[in-house]
């Protein structure tokens, strides 16, 4: 899709959960014209705007869409709903069990981020559910999960399993075929300099209400941070990812918005923060204060950034269809970087730290887990062997 097309703009003005009057008109005017609807409907799924797109409609104009279309947004609206609700209610079991046998655990993204930043759970779909908990708890949660009929992707034992949290940051539950849990103990998907963990979060954590019992969740500002290193780790591929940012960045105070400069220095991704919030700014009009204006105007690297992502948003032929050993060896994950350590760092980290890939293929006893990291150098070099025999 063209960034420059009457089906992107619709898109990204129903990418919010209020339209201001302005937006409701200019929305109408669009959706009551010539659009190829196909495509925006495709785009808005893959985008995981279905349910915003629908909701947003509903209230303008869906009964000027054609009858395809508008049934086909609201039959993806509903399935959305019912897979949330039933997502909503297994998290609530298993954050019981988990607080039954003393494992903190907060739960981020999912359901929790739909209430934080659209106030309705049906709004945002999502696939899995994602818990932080301590190293310490991982083997106690693992066996609760277990005796509630979860299948983990990897059978290890104790000894296994304190080998490969060293390695990797997570580990991934199914229950049949649809509900999927994972287990992280550390937030950013060891993406950063500095591991993020549990402990790292202020205390004492507020709640929300997900359907019949409060559940914890991430800081306001610790969620804001997150979500934009989240998003730059997956390059922003999702235009869904943005309007979170920019719907939690509506209720953000000034005072907040210092600390979370201050949190994205601290967490050595501070380039990261500044890059989300030029994207939503530019996209969706996302409103900042004079202190991340000036902040954003001060880095010249962002634009050539900026530019890079807006260009690779809507031109993939499918949103994560890419190569995503290739997507982390790109050159932007370097630029956007805060310094030349971190750079070196994670380059170190993307060759040689063993990730779950090696640990899948290859079933070693904990003595011997030292071999996943030459194992990890040997999968690269193939991987990279196979890639210039394609290209010839």
């Amino acid at each position: 899709m063209n960034l420059e097309t009457n089906e992107f703009e619709l898109l990204l003005l129903c990418a919010r959960r209020d339209l201001a009057y302005q937006q409701v008109a200019m929305a109408k005017e669009f959706a009551t014209g010539r659009l190829d609807w196909e495509l925006i409907f495709e785009t808005a799924t893959s985008h995981n705007l279905h349910s915003l797109l629908y909701r947003n409609l509903k209230k303008i104009c869906l009964d000027d869409l054609p009858s395809e279309t508008a049934n086909a947004l609201q039959k993806s609206y509903m399935t959305t709903a019912a897979g949330n609700l039933v997502m909503s209610v297994a998290l609530e079991k298993i954050l019981d069990k988990f607080a039954g046998q003393g494992v903190a655990a907060v739960p981020f993204k999912g359901p929790v981020l739909a209430l934080s930043a659209y106030q309705h759970l049906s709004t945002r779909g999502f696939n899995d559910l994602d818990i932080l908990i301590k190293p310490a708890d991982l083997e106690t949660a693992c066996g609760i999960l277990k005796d509630s009929g979860y299948r983990p992707e990897l059978d290890l034992d104790a000894a296994q399993l304190s080998a490969f949290t060293c390695h990797e940051d997570n580990l991934t539950f199914y229950k049949d075929s649809r509900i999927i849990i994972e287990l992280h103990w550390e937030l950013s998907g060891l993406y950063l300099t500095k591991p993020v963990g549990l402990r790292d979060l202020q205390s004492p954590l507020k709640s929300v209400k997900l359907v019949e019992h409060e559940v914890p969740q991430l800081p306001a500002v610790t969620q804001l941070v997150y979500l934009c290193v989240h998003g730059t780790k997956h390059m922003w591929e999702r235009l869904e990812w943005l309007s979170c940012i920019h719907e939690l960045a509506a209720v953000i105070t000034e005072k907040q918005w210092i600390e979370a400069l201050d949190l994205a220095a601290a967490w050595q991704c501070r380039r990261m923060f500044l890059l989300a919030f030029k994207l939503s700014r530019e996209l969706l009009g996302t409103e900042l204060p004079k202190v991340m204006r000036a902040e954003i105007d001060a880095d010249p690297c962002l634009n050539k950034l900026d530019c890079y992502l807006q260009q690779r948003l809507f031109h993939a032929s499918q949103v994560g269809s890419t190569n995503e050993l290739k997507n982390r060896f790109s050159l932007f994950h370097l630029q956007v970087r805060d310094n030349a350590s971190d750079r070196i760092h994670y380059l170190l980290r993307l060759l040689f730290r063993p990730t779950k890939a090696e640990w899948c293929f290859l079933s070693l006893p904990a003595s011997l887990s030292f071999c996943y990291y030459a194992l990890r150098s040997l999968r690269l070099m193939i991987a990279g062997v196979r890639r210039g025999k394609s290209k010839a």
